[in-house]
């Protein structure tokens, strides 16, 4: 038998280093309050208000509930909870348009969390109990004025996991030098665990589990190829990698979800790259949408989009969108979308349309402007069916 080398035990080391730190299980993290609005985020985005539940410290949970207002108004919330602060966003399903959530927790689970509009006003208050375990979170909501209250009781329908590992010694190449250097390097992963004991859902949860070890294996290999014993002659810099999987939409028979990945290995900024994870659940079996599942049969709901597209981000001043380098787009270009309450949300990640410092964009096509192509019995009919009226007018009467 060969001797290993000193190459080969280490990888083999690191590998089952990171394997052991995988197995271990926490809640995610809450990261730095984004910026309120751009040209990139002309209204507070469902995605930018995300970014508010990343970050490399772990929280205390980290769960998505569905629930009522009032016992009619349909909400979906998310709420993250470190060291007795709570974070989070909610929105109403007749409209879809996220709301940040803040506050705080007590150790009985009593907690107060203030709800706050796109212009950083506050419209309302959630009073309320947190059950054992936090599956359910019931109490009253009142207005900012206080002239209005309405009871709310919310299930929890999915929890976060939360898997970190990281080594002190890797071989990366840095992005700004193209050199090989030696430095720490990590890998997390957050993830929704849906707790319905539909046999769909137990589908659901075993794809994701899925891509993640495909994510995790991916990035062994690419720590074996750039192993070396040589070279780093100076100490190099963290190359981290990370998966962050987002509720967007949840019902019992459809779930959206927004799979981030930023990756760092050197240079002025991160690489940001987005997925879709998109699941009809019909008869007990979960199948993954593409976006001509959406639409009638022979639709032209490419040119449709694209041209929606193409005209948003040229009013939002996408670089490549303005001088023209981009025209049009086609289903490859379109296919990282989520489904939500408010239409099929496209996101282009920085440099898919604009250059690096411009960040990502995120492109919000309505239901009304689709309506004449959506599949009248396809995943999308029960938002057709929706009253544009805004759940918060709703509530306002």
């Amino acid at each position: 038998m060969t001797k290993p080398t000193r190459r080969q035990t280490f990888t083999k080391g690191l590998y089952l280093f990171l394997i052991a730190a995988l197995v271990v299980e926490t809640a995610p993290v809450v990261g730095p309050t984004p910026a309120r609005a751009s040209r990139h985020y002309p209204r507070l985005h469902h995605f930018e208000l995300l970014h508010l539940l990343r970050a490399p410290h772990p929280f205390d949970s980290r769960n998505y509930y569905t629930g009522t207002l009032s016992k009619s108004m349909a909400v979906q919330m998310e709420l993250a909870i470190s060291s007795g602060s709570i974070s989070g966003i909610y929105y109403y399903e007749k409209i879809g348009e996220p709301l940040e959530l803040k506050g705080n927790i007590s150790q009985n689970g009593k907690s107060t969390i203030d709800e706050i509009d796109e212009k950083g006003q506050k419209t309302g208050t959630f009073r309320g109990r947190f059950a054992t375990s936090q599956q359910t979170f019931e109490g009253t909501w009142s207005s900012a004025d206080k002239k209005k209250s309405f009871p709310f009781k919310l299930t929890r329908v999915a929890e976060y996991v939360f898997l970190r590992a990281k080594n002190e010694r890797c071989w990366s190449i840095g992005y700004d030098t193209g050199v090989k250097e030696e430095g720490p390097c990590s890998l997390h992963f957050e993830y929704p665990r849906f707790l319905s004991a539909s046999p769909g859902f137990h589908q659901v949860n075993t794809i994701i589990k899925k891509r993640i070890m495909d994510e995790y294996n991916d990035f062994i290999s690419r720590i074996r190829e750039n192993d070396q014993e040589k070279n780093g002659k100076e100490k190099g810099r963290e190359w981290y990698n990370g998966y962050t999987y987002s509720i967007v939409y949840y019902a019992e028979d459809l779930v959206s979800v927004l799979v981030t990945q930023d990756e760092y290995a050197g240079g002025a900024r991160s690489h940001t790259a987005y997925e879709a994870a998109n699941f009809w659940v019909k008869g007990g079996k979960a199948t993954s949408l593409n976006l001509a599942d959406l639409f009638l049969p022979r639709a032209a709901y490419i040119e449709v989009l694209s041209a929606y597209c193409i005209n948003d981000l040229r009013e939002r001043e996408a670089s490549w969108v303005v001088r023209g380098d981009i025209l049009r787009f086609t289903e490859a270009d379109l296919r990282v979308f989520s489904i939500s309450p408010r239409g099929i949300d496209f996101s282009f990640a920085p440099y898919a349309v604009g250059s690096g410092v411009e960040g990502s964009y995120f492109v919000n096509a309505p239901y009304k402007v689709l309506t004449k192509i959506i599949h009248p019995e396809g995943p999308l009919k029960r938002f057709v069916a929706l009253t544009p009226a805004s759940d918060r007018t709703q509530r306002a009467r």
